[in-house]
């Protein structure tokens, strides 16, 4: 296992070493105790900066994420991974009903992961109190491939650069997410004020000039649908 910066929590993360005898239905949470490959906590921490949700669930913790239909080849794409790495079922998605902001019926894709006690170090890094935070024992598991799935998630293309909607983050945890991504990848990031009403929200904005860097960190790792927010397709975000 991998003790994080000043011991705060521990990650049971190891590189290609799957022990699929945990990774099956109908195993007690506290018996599937990992460990959990490398690839996996890239996915989940870059899902997690975005809309993914650590959940509390009987004896563990697991991992929920949705996406609209709209998206459905970055929700396959992702669940397939999973699939792989043998934390969610093999199985078609059906689409589940929602209702958005303006009152239209729209439609989205969701998936659960299997329950792990050895996942509490999951959430412990990223809620508070059961809300969602930035912290700086975050940084050693921001990753090219980590990066990548946060894009997919919450980029968007935005005047030669990238946006990120970090809406549900306060100002301190974006700037503290800009010096991130400075100290790991050399990108220069600015933190934008967004007021929607009496609102206000902040975004990350990643300059024009550190794209080419960017794309040759995370191109690899994107899938093909969501490589547009990084090379300026125009594609409904």
């Amino acid at each position: 296992f991998h003790n994080a910066q000043n011991d705060a929590f521990i990650c049971y993360a190891i590189v290609n070493v799957p022990h699929r005898a945990f990774f099956v239905p109908k195993v007690p949470a506290l018996k599937r105790i990992g460990p959990h490959t490398a690839e996996f906590c890239d996915i989940a921490v870059g899902l997690l900066l975005s809309d993914a949700h650590a959940e509390r669930h009987g004896k563990g913790v697991r991992l929920t994420f949705s996406q609209s239909t709209s998206h459905r080849p970055f929700f396959e794409h992702t669940a397939k991974a999973l699939q792989r790495l043998g934390y969610v079922h093999e199985k078609t998605y059906t689409p589940l009903p929602t209702t958005d902001s303006n009152g239209k019926v729209c439609e989205y894709l969701r998936l659960h992961t299997f329950v792990f006690g050895s996942l509490s170090w999951l959430r412990d890094l990223f809620y508070v109190d059961n809300i969602k935070v930035v912290k700086p024992e975050l940084e050693p598991f921001l990753t090219p491939r980590a990066l990548a799935y946060w894009i997919a998630g919450d980029g968007c293309w935005d005047n030669a650069g990238l946006r990120l909607s970090t809406h549900n983050f306060k100002h301190d945890e974006c700037v503290m997410l800009t010096h991130m991504l400075s100290r790991r990848f050399g990108l220069e990031c600015t933190v934008q004020k967004q007021k929607n009403g009496e609102t206000i929200y902040y975004r990350i904005y990643v300059v024009a000039k550190s794209m080419p860097r960017l794309r040759s960190l995370v191109s690899c790792y994107l899938d093909p649908s969501m490589h547009y927010k990084i090379n300026n397709k125009r594609v409904i975000v």
